[in-house]
């Protein structure tokens, strides 16, 4: 299971552009007019890094539905050869 791109995607969005409101309302009082300039400029920053929670929370849920995009990473391939791998796949039909 993965959470699919068109729901990551406005997440992504959603967080930068409440960050970008915190960051307004924060230094309105502070540097006025220039806030907006200030948060709209950091826009990328806090779709880069307000993303960064959904994008874990995306890899641990390919992890523990063993998702099949997951075992073909270097981490999943390790735990195929692992004991607890080699008994998922017994149980499952795979080897």
């Amino acid at each position: 299971m993965h959470i699919p791109k068109i729901v990551r995607v406005p997440c992504y969005m959603a967080i930068a552009f409440t960050l970008m409101i915190l960051t307004m309302i924060i230094l309105r009082p502070y540097i006025g007019w220039l806030s907006g300039i200030f948060a709209v400029v950091m826009l990328p920053l806090f779709h880069l890094f307000g993303g960064m929670p959904i994008d874990a929370l995306d890899q641990w849920l390919r992890r523990t539905t063993r998702d099949p995009i997951w075992l073909m990473t270097q981490e999943g391939r390790e735990w195929l050869d692992s004991e607890q791998g080699r008994k998922w796949q017994e149980r499952q039909g795979k080897r």
